[in-house]
């Protein structure tokens, strides 16, 4: 059995509203293919135009070697992503609300990948 996933590409506009093509969307990933620090912006950007548009958002950083969204919406590195994940850390610690409906989750604390052999 495989899961219904409809990839799509959308275009952002900074001063608009959200395209029509999110009415529906549960999740947004924005997967860099070149410029990390274009699609960290582009993140920023939607995230703040969904919630604007009056959805309820969580812009979580997933990028573990190089994050940066935490930078670019004024925030420190704190607990995240892989505090919950690896540690446990409860959802409501890791995630600040930034602007109303716009709630934000860094990548997480520092932590050391296993060096491989292991």
């Amino acid at each position: 059995m495989t899961a219904d996933v409809l990839w799509k590409t959308l275009s952002i506009d900074v001063t608009g509203p959200p395209p029509p093509e999110l009415d529906r969307t549960g999740v947004v990933a924005l997967v860099p293919v070149g410029d990390r620090a274009w699609a960290a912006g582009a993140a920023v950007t939607l995230a703040r135009s969904l919630a604007r548009g009056g959805r309820r958002v969580y812009l979580c950083d997933l990028d573990l070697e190089a994050p940066r969204l935490h930078d670019m919406v004024g925030l420190a590195r704190g607990a995240g992503v892989s505090d919950y994940a690896l540690y446990g850390a409860s959802p409501s610690h890791v995630a600040t609300e930034i602007e109303d409906r716009l709630l934000f989750v860094s990548a997480g604390t520092t932590w050391m990948a296993p060096q491989w052999p292991l």
